[in-house]
């Protein structure tokens, strides 16, 4: 996101001639309490970013698949899959398909309801290492994610 330099702003806060060393060793002294705080939710905010990229699912499925595949090892990983980066042009109402470049065989921008039938929520990495046929693992992958869960399977 973005870091404050806290004693970089009181020095230019202060004025010219009220700019002493004293003086602005105090106010630093004084601003770190607000140092400390902005630390705390800076922490804060990391843990909880990574406490919501999980759910309960993906971890026991990530244990589940690991224990039945690579005998309680390492092998297999659930990341979170994020592709809700795309750009909207025009409006809605228009319903008009829209091109990146000025030819129609350039590939066509999606509407609502051609991209949210395509999301994936999640992705199954497995490392060379393990051997995992396919069927299998979409059979146990069928069984325990949630209902309307999209994933895809990668292989490394």
């Amino acid at each position: 996101m973005f870091s404050i330099d806290f004693d970089h702003i009181v020095r230019l806060i202060l004025p010219r001639l009220k700019r002493t060393p004293i003086r602005t060793a105090w106010i630093i002294v004084l601003v770190r309490g607000l140092k400390v705080i902005y630390q705390g939710l800076t922490k804060y905010r990391v843990e909880s970013n990574y406490k919501a990229s999980m759910n309960g699912q993906t971890i026991y499925l990530e244990k589940r698949l690991n224990d039945y595949f690579n005998s309680g090892n390492s092998g297999i990983e659930i990341l979170p899959y994020n592709a809700l980066n795309y750009i909207y042009v025009t409006n809605n109402n228009e319903g008009v398909p829209l091109y990146t470049q000025n030819s129609p065989s350039a590939s066509v921008l999606l509407t609502d309801a051609q991209f949210y039938n395509n999301v994936l929520h999640f992705e199954v990495v497995i490392t060379e290492g393990v051997s995992a046929p396919e069927n299998q693992l979409r059979a146990i992958l069928d069984k325990y994610i949630y209902a309307s869960r999209r994933y895809k399977i990668t292989y490394e």
